[in-house]
């Protein structure tokens, strides 16, 4: 069973091309955002590099270039028993055309 699973997960990945998943949704027009949560013991300026990372990548698979509209972190409203403040980052920004030379 299990090596059947396997099996089927490569098949996957080959027949997909093991595309990254991307948080990113349309908001409007040329407009986009990517929000993310930190996990227990995370790091804000990490999360925030990753989502910024993300971003940039979106916007050159588009070729294009991207400017920050908004950036938001929003602290975790939960009691738990750990003291993860697992706050959640996002970013809003636009697709914009690459700069001339």
């Amino acid at each position: 069973m299990i090596i059947r699973i396997l099996l089927l997960s490569s098949v996957i990945c080959i027949v997909t091309g093991c595309a990254p998943i991307t948080r990113v949704t349309h908001v409007s027009d040329d407009t986009y955002n990517i929000t993310e949560t930190g996990g227990w013991g995370y790091d804000l300026k990490a999360l925030k590099s990753e989502v910024l990372n993300q971003a940039k990548q979106f916007a050159s698979a588009a070729g294009k270039g991207y400017e920050v509209l908004d950036e938001r972190v929003t602290p975790d409203s939960r009691v738990d028993i750990y003291p993860a403040d697992d706050d959640t980052y996002s970013l809003t920004f636009r697709l914009i055309n690459p700069k001339s030379k």
